[in-house]
This record gives structure tokens, C-alpha cells and sequence, in this order.
């Protein structure tokens, strides 16, 4: 319970991820998604933000890479492909 009371729901990302040091997405599978998310959030983080990922897709951690203003900021956390 002390979790619970200690967290905070956000409908505006921007509101959400100002003050992280690491924003981790977790979205659905849904792959059209999952590739554009990485660059909203960039615009809302700050330059220091590490924004990492959970997939299977190749395509949306090198979208990931590309989409943040540092490379060095982003973090590709690999599951196993969807059979």
C-alpha cells in the first residue's frame, strides 16, 4: 500500500516524464506506435533523460537511437519475439 501512496497518475506526458531521470516505455505491441513514442518523449525530457525501451522489434529500437537528441541516452531492453 505504501507504493500506491507514493504514486502519481499523469495523463500529460510532458507533465510526466520533466523531472525523470529514466523513462522507460512500455507500451502494447503495437508497432506503429511503439516507433514514433521514442521521439514524443524526447521533446519532453531533458537532455540528461536516459528513455529506454521493452521489445522484440529491431525496428523500433533503431527508431529509438535516431529519435533521441543522444544516442548515449538511449537503451534498447530486448524481450523475446511474439511467436
Amino acid at each position: 500500500m505504501a507504493r500506491m501512496e507514493r504514486s502519481t497518475i499523469k495523463t500529460d506526458t510532458k507533465k510526466a516524464v520533466n523531472s525523470a531521470w529514466m523513462v522507460v516505455e512500455g507500451m502494447p505491441k503495437i508497432k506503429d506506435a511503439k516507433i514514433k513514442f521514442p521521439g514524443q518523449l524526447d521533446k519532453c525530457c531533458t537532455e540528461d533523460t536516459i528513455i529506454a525501451t521493452i521489445t522484440s522489434y529491431t525496428e523500433v529500437a533503431t527508431s529509438l537511437a535516431m529519435s533521441t537528441s543522444t544516442l548515449e541516452h538511449a537503451c534498447s531492453i530486448p524481450t523475446t519475439p511474439a511467436s
